[in-house]
């Protein structure tokens, strides 16, 4: 038989005690639990994240943060199809700027007079209005019939109906002070001339309404978007969304098009957000906007190419209109740099990537958006909407589809170039009005309306069918991938730190463009003097070797003494090394071809002539070598001759290239790349470091370079027809020190290196005039930036310092001494003198 003894302890009240009071903490940290995992998924469930802290004073002339600049919280709506039996009420949506009557009000009269003639085949019981925002009731609106009130009920007739809205441009503080209180008082004042309107006031933005008005973002827009042209036609759908909420559909479209017969009967099926079709999408921006909707947390399912005429239910639109103003505020504040903003550039980034279609690119972020979070069902209308008025085609009349014609930019028929400047004054009306192609009815619809009359409704509508089925449209279109550009697979090395007492080989290394040599020659000559000047204060044991990377061996680095051999030992003394390189300019097919066969062939022949030279041929690349295979205007200053890196550090010197926006921007680059990133920024192009080091960050520059040049840089700018219009921003010119940062950022992410930015060490300016650095024994090179100031290596090779007196400057002690005299003597010595002191390391006075 087991027996279980179980023991039990006697109760008393401090057990009582204990026990209520663990168990009231147990039940309190379960609250806590709970309360803290709610909150949680709140955070969570909220439709965009920004992961960068900075968003939010990036811009001093923006908003204070994302969130105000939208409410991205759109709310899903079921779907009630409506039938074409049915009563329906539609509007034709467009923005008039007032201010710019000249150039737009004959548009306005052909959209009237087509959207008249549409109204004639249009079902009894449905009633399709024009609607127009703009800032002023012009007598030419009140002489067209056009009202100033909102639609009554689903029987008042189709009307033109004209809406107050203030322009982003026009909100200035004047304007928006106590909430738009005087913001109308002008065109109130026109109203109430006309005795007979009695309607009440009708003014978009309506501020007390927090669904279609957020201040803080028409503050945003005023700062950044009141030049650009388009802004209003969007805005004005999303504040005016209360005036239009009521209606079943909305067209909403540009001015220069025409309303098509056939829209007469169409309505979307199956609650669908029909688009035109654009034509702004490359491979180039189409990859990049999916990249920033991404950075933007926004869903992306590779939709492209939708223009700008919309036709769907009013709640569409306004989700439309609030998430492309938002992509588009996104775009201008972190993607397009001030030059661009101010359209400096001209069309010269078209199509690639061009701030004149700032408008197609945010809505392409939003609808893809939208589609992908399920918010709208979209079809790519292009057999629907924004067909050519140049089309003399008849087979689209036929099947009697087209619901609206566009005017695009063209000298041909129609051209609305053409008929504003008058060319079709003496044309004969009556050719067109038996011609069906859409091109005569653009034709006939412009003419007409410059004689506008009541007597012109005559065309009799025909029935139109048509298959509104959703369509699905994806545009696959290659990309290069990365693995083809680079093998992004850094190698960990054990670091051996190198004390000051030990033997030391260094090497300074430049890359020499051959081909450019008058320019280049006198700053190697200068490079090379200061090397020698340096070589005077190392210690014995050490060697530190000028390593020139070329495509020639010319006579000219034969009489410095360079030769064309590898370092054998320790032992042997600090020499000039040239090593033959092939440029990649000059890598072309017949050069490639055979693993290089050929392509130091004229170089052999050179080295060949030197009848003393018999060491074995140096060229690179080394195609067989799968582990390589994939500046000169400097002064060496004393300080470098017994300096070197501790605990393993690669140096770089400072850069001047980072702003606000290209760092941030090259934030969203790395993300995107999947790199690291870790904030580095400002460095500069030298580097002092282990040579694996600097195999690994060039490595890993050239990817980062290759890569910005696919897909962040347009080809106008890669052909350099900017010039430096986009300096600081964003600036094709310093594509070197971009994928640099990319690079640096990267690897010390993943702790392949440890960086340290050595603003006192490298790239001192040869124009500092104080003593401070030398004194401090810290600098250890000089850099000629772009001055005119002594010394300048441009006054220099001008020739402007051949009359200077040298011997001011041999007790010089400033670093602007140091280099004019390096420069100047490098000028008054010949190449055998250079050499011959490069060889003993001393100097004659």
């Amino acid at each position: 038989m087991v027996y279980i003894v179980v023991r039990i302890n006697r109760v008393t009240l401090r057990l009582i005690l204990s026990a209520t009071g663990i168990s009231v903490c147990c039940f309190l940290l379960v609250l806590i639990v709970r309360n803290f995992s709610n909150n949680t998924h709140e955070k969570e469930s909220k439709s965009v994240k920004c992961d960068y802290p900075s968003t939010q004073t990036l811009f001093s002339q923006t908003t204070s943060s994302v969130s105000n600049i939208t409410r991205n919280k759109p709310i899903l709506k079921p779907c009630k199809p409506i039938k074409k039996t049915s009563p329906v009420q539609r509007a034709i949506v467009i923005y008039y700027p007032h201010h710019q009557s000249e150039e737009f009000f004959p548009e306005v009269r052909w959209l009237y007079r087509s959207w008249v003639e549409m109204l004639l085949g249009e079902p009894s019981t449905w009633r399709t209005d024009l609607v127009i925002f703009t800032y002023n009731f012009s007598s030419e609106f009140r002489r067209l019939g056009c009202v100033h009130r909102l639609r009554q009920n689903k029987e008042e007739p189709s009307m033109c109906r004209l809406f107050l809205y203030v322009p982003i441009q026009f909100r200035t503080k004047n304007i928006t002070d106590n909430d738009f209180q005087h913001a109308f008082d002008d065109a109130k004042r026109v109203i109430e001339s006309y005795k007979d309107i009695n309607d009440s006031f009708i003014g978009v933005p309506l501020v007390n309404d927090k669904e279609t008005f957020d201040a803080k973002r028409s503050e945003s827009l005023y700062e950044n978007l009141r030049t650009y042209g388009y802004i209003d036609s969007i805005n004005s759908i999303y504040e005016g969304y209360w005036t239009f909420k009521t209606y079943d559909f909305i067209l909403r479209t540009d001015i220069d098009v025409f309303i098509y017969r056939h829209f007469a009967t169409y309505i979307p099926s199956n609650c669908t957000f029909i688009t035109g079709g654009g034509g702004y999408s490359t491979d180039f921006n189409r990859r990049k906007l999916k990249r920033i909707a991404n950075d933007m947390g926004f869903v992306h399912v590779d939709i492209t190419n939708m223009g700008s005429t919309w036709y769907g239910s009013p709640y569409d639109a306004y989700l439309v209109a609030n998430q492309t103003l938002y992509g588009m505020l996104w775009l201008a504040h972190y993607e397009f740099a001030m030059p661009e903003r101010e359209s400096k550039l001209g069309t010269l980034m078209w199509p690639e990537w061009h701030f004149g279609v700032l408008l197609l690119y945010g809505q392409h972020l939003a609808l893809n958006h939208l589609v992908g979070i399920n918010q709208i069902r979209l079809r790519m209308g292009q057999d629907l909407l924004d067909l050519s008025s140049t089309d003399d085609r008849v087979e689209y009349v036929q099947q009697r589809i087209r619901l609206n014609l566009h005017c695009w930019h063209t000298d041909l028929p129609f051209s609305k170039f053409a008929f504003k400047m008058g060319k079709y004054n003496q044309t004969d009306l009556e050719k067109y009005k038996n011609d069906t192609t859409a091109q005569a009815y653009a034709m006939r619809m412009a003419l007409e309306s410059n004689n506008f009359g009541n007597d012109t409704h005559q065309i009799e509508p025909e029935p139109v069918k048509c298959d509104c089925s959703l369509t699905q449209n994806s545009f696959s279109q290659t990309i290069p991938s990365v693995s083809n550009i680079t093998p992004n697979k850094p190698i960990l090395k054990p670091c051996k730190p190198i004390k000051k007492t030990s033997p030391v080989q260094r090497a300074i290394v430049i890359y020499y463009p051959s081909h450019q040599s008058e320019y280049f020659f006198p700053e190697v000559k200068w490079l090379y003097r200061s090397w020698v000047e340096m070589l005077l204060g190392e210690p014995s044991t050490w060697r530190t070797d000028l390593v020139i990377f070329t495509y020639n061996f010319s006579s000219e680095f034969r009489r410095l003494g360079c030769v064309n051999r590898l370092r054998q030992n320790k032992q042997e003394p600090s020499m000039c090394r040239l090593f033959l390189y092939v440029p990649i300019q000059f890598r072309t097919k017949n050069i490639t071809d055979n693993d290089f066969q050929h392509a130091f062939d004229d170089a052999k022949r050179v080295i060949e002539s030197y009848k003393d030279m018999n060491d074995s041929f140096i060229g690179v690349p080394l195609v067989n070598d799968k582990e390589t295979f994939d500046a000169k205007h400097v002064f060496i200053y004393h300080h470098f001759a017994t300096y070197i890196p501790s605990n393993c550090a690669f140096i770089t010197g400072g850069g001047r290239y980072t702003t606000e926006f290209n760092r941030r921007k090259l934030k969203s680059i790395a993300h995107d790349m999947g790199f690291a990133h870790v904030n580095l920024l400002n460095m500069g192009s030298t580097w002092y470091g282990s040579p694996y080091d600097g195999y690994l960050v060039a490595n890993q520059t050239l990817h980062g370079m290759l890569w910005l040049a696919l897909y962040e840089f347009a080809m106008p700018e890669r052909e350099s027809k900017l010039g430096t219009l986009m300096w600081p921003e964003w600036h094709y010119g310093v594509l070197l020190l971009y994928g640099q940062q990319l690079a640096l950022n990267h690897l010390v992410g993943i702790n392949q290196i440890r960086i340290l930015i050595g603003h006192n060490l490298l790239d001192q300016l040869t124009t500092d005039d104080r003593v401070e650095y030398v004194q401090k024994g810290i600098r250890l090179n000089l850099h000629c930036w772009h001055t005119d100031l002594p010394f300048s290596k441009f006054v220099f090779k001008m020739g402007k310092y051949n009359q200077t007196d040298l011997e001011k400057y041999k007790n010089g002690k400033t670093a602007q001494a140091y280099a004019m005299r390096m420069a100047l003597e490098s000028k008054y010595m010949t190449l055998e003198e250079l050499a011959a002191y490069g060889r003993k390391k001393s100097l004659s006075s």
